[in-house]
């Protein structure tokens, strides 16, 4: 991909901050949402396929905040600085922001000096691939085999647990980031 260039720094740390504000607001729906009280009006099976697909979302804006700090960080004139910025910022190919955020977390990581234990464990373990394929599932009626699939249909156990790893890892990030951007 084209590098379309630097961006100044003010703006950078403005959506960068935008975006962390987003993540939180992400987390905050999707915990609302999965714990939302079962009564004759709400179907809870399809709130916890949101607060899924929220989760996931969260992480895409994650990205966002996290090539900010980077290029806040490392960036100068040259555009080819600009690469990873722009792999998450202008498009609308979410498989690849996910993808990113895995990618952009381990660079950080591998250049942290005291990088907490377990910060990021739910996102290690993740496949860009698979997220996007669950946040589709948790938000769309599809049909598979000749069978009509439901976002209902992805609430699990194993879903709800992973979502939950997820919007933990992208809050204790969105904090760190906010603190560096911020500073």
């Amino acid at each position: 991909m084209k590098s379309r260039g630097a961006v100044p720094e003010d703006t950078v740390r403005a959506l960068g901050l935008a975006a962390v504000a987003n993540v939180h607001e992400l987390v905050e729906a999707a915990n609302r949402l999965e714990e939302a009280e079962d009564d004759e009006l709400v179907d809870l099976r399809g709130h916890k396929a949101r607060a899924i697909a929220l989760s996931i979302l969260a992480a895409e804006e994650l990205a966002k905040a996290l090539a900010c700090s980077l290029v806040l960080e490392h960036a100068g004139d040259d555009p080819e600085d600009w690469r990873g910025f722009w792999s998450v910022f202008g498009r609308r190919r979410h498989e690849e922001k996910i993808d990113a955020l895995l990618g952009l977390e381990a660079l950080v990581i591998a250049h942290a000096k005291d990088a907490p234990d377990n910060l990021a464990d739910a996102f290690r373990k993740e496949n860009a691939a698979e997220l996007f394929e669950l946040k589709n599932r948790a938000m769309y009626v599809d049909i598979e085999g000749g069978e009509i699939r439901t976002p209902t249909q992805v609430v699990d156990d194993e879903s709800l647990a992973r979502a939950k790893r997820i919007r933990k890892s992208a809050t204790i990030w969105a904090i760190a980031l906010s603190l560096n951007m911020e500073g």
